[in-house]
C-alpha cells in the first residue's frame, strides 16, 4: 500500500477543493454530479493504513472528502429541487453521466 504522507494529503485535499470549487460554480448539473463521483473515487485504499500518522492522514482525507460530498450534494439540491437525501450515490445515480 502506498503511504500517505502529509504532503501528498495536502496535495490530494487541493485538488479535491478545486473540483468541488469548480463544481459549486457550475449550473450543469451532470457535470456537478460527475464531479461528485470523482470526489468520491478519488484516491480511496481499500483499507486505512496500519501506522498512526499515515492513519491520520486517511482519516483526514477521508473527512475533507465527505464535507466536500455534502457541499455538492447541498449544491444539487439547490439545482434541482430534488430531495434524494444525503447519500452521494444516489445523486450520481439520477444526475451523472452514465458509465
Amino acid at each position: 500500500m502506498a503511504e500517505i504522507d502529509a504532503a501528498l494529503a495536502d496535495g490530494w485535499t487541493d485538488m479535491l477543493q478545486e473540483g468541488r470549487d469548480a463544481a459549486l460554480a457550475e449550473t450543469n448539473v451532470t457535470e456537478v454530479a460527475d464531479t461528485l463521483r470523482w470526489v468520491g473515487r478519488f484516491y480511496r485504499p481499500p483499507e486505512p493504513p496500519a501506522s498512526g500518522i499515515e492513519r491520520h492522514h486517511y482519516h483526514l482525507m477521508e473527512r475533507v472528502r465527505a464535507s466536500l460530498q455534502q457541499d455538492l450534494v447541498a449544491h444539487l439540491r439547490q439545482l434541482t429541487g430534488d430531495q434524494l437525501g444525503d447519500d452521494p450515490k444516489l445523486w450520481v445515480q439520477k444526475y451523472a453521466k452514465p458509465e
